[in-house]
């Protein structure tokens, strides 16, 4: 089943896009993790180098 996940940021302010997918790629390991997802999807724990 897909998962969808959305993200508001209020605790930092931040506008930059970087700092937004860094902790969204955290959330979705967690997800993937906590949910026991068997496909084991890949999910990179740090942002490629821009």
């Amino acid at each position: 089943m897909p998962i969808e996940g959305r993200m508001k940021d209020t605790p930092t302010g931040d506008t930059g896009t970087r700092v937004h997918l860094k902790y969204l790629l955290h959330s979705a390991g967690v997800v993937a993790k906590a949910f026991g997802c068997q496909n084991d999807p890949v999910v990179p724990r740090q942002l490629p180098s821009a």
